[in-house]
Formats: structure tokens, sequence, C-alpha cells
């Protein structure tokens, strides 16, 4: 143990970086093997963990689309061609 400018022990010293790690970027990175994890694992990963991968990635779209079931546009973007299309097919325009 080293002793520090103010005379207090230095406990910093000899712990390894891993210790030394703050949340911030140990959240950072778990967030980052979690995302790794879900999207891509079940194409690299070894059996158990792939199955697990994919499994995990369609319970969580499950899950977001079980949010929003019975979710309608509230516009139709292809209603001016259909319109179109009927006129035609009725023998002329509206015009």
């Amino acid at each position: 143990m080293a002793v520090s400018e103010k005379g207090r022990l230095d406990y910093e010293s000899n712990v390894p970086w891993y210790k030394k790690m703050n949340r911030k970027a140990a959240t950072t990175w778990l967030i980052l093997l979690f995302l790794i994890f879900v999207g891509f694992g079940d194409s690299f990963l070894p059996k158990p963990l792939s199955s697990a991968s994919l499994q995990t990635r369609t319970t969580i779209n499950q899950f977001f689309v079980g949010l929003f079931p019975s979710w309608q546009p509230k516009t139709r973007p292809n209603a001016r061609t259909e319109r179109a299309v009927e006129e035609i097919e009725n023998g002329g325009s509206k015009k």
C-alpha cells in the first residue's frame, strides 16, 4: 500500500484495472454485449447459446408487437392509386 499526498493510505494502487472500472463504462459494455447477443448471437455462438439468443430475440419482438395488437395506420398511402385504377376499370374518369 502506498501513502497518498495527504498522508492517507492509497488502496487503489494495488487494485486491478477491472475493479477500477466505473459503473457507466460497465453498464455501457453490458448493454453493448446484450445487443450483440440478441442481434447476432444465433449466427456465431455455439448451439446452446445460439438458440437462447434466437429465443430471446423472438420474445422481445413478440413483446413489442403485443404492445400494439390492433394498430392500423390512419392513412392509406395507396388510396389515390386504388381510386384511379377503379375509375379506369369502370370506363373513364369523372372529370
